[in-house]
């Protein structure tokens, strides 16, 4: 009887550019689908330069 083995070839790891979820009220994203029935824009993309835009604009201030 021949036992040939199954071979699993290692990958190189893949950076990590994939979606991940995030919770938001249901109010704002009722605004996101109004944005994307409005632009054609999907979902994803409108969110992702929201956060982009916030990241790059966001103000922390110390505690009074």
């Amino acid at each position: 009887m021949n036992k040939e083995k199954l071979v699993l070839e290692k990958q190189p790891k893949a950076q990590e550019n994939y979606s991940k979820p995030v919770f938001i009220d249901s109010d704002l994203y009722k605004k996101i689908v109004e944005l994307k029935a409005e632009t054609g824009l999907p979902i994803r993309q409108i969110v992702n330069r929201f956060v982009e835009y916030s990241i790059e604009h966001v103000e922390i201030k110390e505690e009074k």
